[in-house]
């Protein structure tokens, strides 16, 4: 028998994972139309104009969304508030780790490059400090703040296990498997950013 608190956990969860979901839709949809109004979106959505009103409101406050003025209408009502991705409130960085050298670069949110550069002879046995001084790095030399960072990608030439991030075997780089923790090392470094890490075929097929 599941417990009465257990189902209201779950209850819980599906509800923020369901506002997350939207949350994303509702952002994409405005990385790709913008400008756009509440309108709109609620009616590509499908979602109540009060729903798309409160997701526009947090992507407002979390300063991934700006509203640039009024736009036109066809009735004599009132203009719509049109509504934009404030790119650069954030970034993210893509890394690639190749043959003894590490690439990557950072982009705002609407993926313009803001700085690409490349450094040569890594040692594996110290992957996880290089990559995160690779970002430091980006981050210096683009006057970056680490608070704005939004995640980081890294695209890794091998088989990766998912269960414990960890690299079974690399086509292009000998003996990668043999580190076990670089992604935990970045990880705990950006405690509080997403890191994606997947196999740099996958990355380039998104592309």
């Amino acid at each position: 028998m599941i417990h009465r608190h257990t189902n209201d956990r779950i209850k819980i969860a599906n509800q923020q994972l369901i506002k997350q979901n939207n949350l994303t839709l509702v952002f994409n949809l405005i990385n790709r139309l913008e400008p756009i109004s509440r309108v709109k979106l609620a009616r590509l959505t499908h979602l109540s104009p009060t729903t798309i009103s409160s997701l526009v409101e947090e992507l407002i406050e979390e300063k991934l969304v700006m509203e640039i003025g009024s736009g036109e209408t066809t009735s004599s009502g009132r203009k719509p508030i049109m509504l934009k991705i404030n790119q650069n409130s954030g970034f993210v960085i893509s890394i690639e780790l190749k043959a003894g050298k590490i690439s990557g670069g950072a982009y705002d949110l609407k993926c313009n490059e803001i700085l690409r550069k490349s450094v040569t002879g890594h040692d594996l046995s110290a992957l996880g400090d290089h990559l995160i001084r690779f970002c430091e790095i980006l981050m210096d030399e683009s006057k970056l703040k680490k608070e704005n960072l939004l995640g980081i990608s890294l695209g890794i030439p091998g088989v990766i296990n998912f269960n414990d991030y960890t690299v079974v075997s690399s086509t292009v780089i000998e003996r990668l498997h043999t580190n076990k923790t670089f992604y935990k090392e970045v990880d705990q470094f950006y405690k509080d950013v997403p890191i994606l890490m997947e196999n740099e075929s996958c990355f380039a097929a998104y592309a």
